[in-house]
């Protein structure tokens, strides 16, 4: 007798509508409460393909919970910016112009999506 389990996993985010130019799946995406040291390894893999990409854009989209204050999201995605454009601790340091904050509304979680496009293409969000 065989038995088949199949389990579905499903994100549900509102307000957020990708573009022909969007992947079929993220870069990278993590929970914006989440410890920094487990933000800035997701950051550094972000940077580090930017750095070896030089005609990619870095998009950052966030989610805030129904709860959460949009000014206390944008705080962290300062602090996200900071490291990536100008930390003295790492070798990165991506140009301003090559990083684009977005916020992408309300959801169940508070998401940060991390997305790479060519400079050529419309923005993914």
């Amino acid at each position: 007798m065989k038995i088949f389990l199949l389990f579905v996993l499903s994100v549900v985010f509102q307000n957020y509508n990708p573009s022909k130019s969007f992947a079929s799946h993220y870069f990278d995406s993590y929970q914006s409460d989440a410890p920094w040291q487990e933000q800035k390894a997701h950051l550094d893999n972000f940077a580090f393909y930017l750095k070896k990409n030089p005609e990619m854009i870095g998009y950052i989209a966030f989610f805030t919970k129904e709860n959460q204050s949009v000014k206390k999201a944008k705080s962290r995605i300062n602090r996200s910016i900071k490291y990536l454009t100008q930390d003295i601790s790492t070798s990165y340091k991506i140009e301003k112009n090559r990083i684009v904050i977005i916020y992408a509304g309300k959801s169940v979680n508070s998401n940060i999506i991390l997305q790479p496009v060519d400079k050529k293409l419309p923005p993914p969000f």
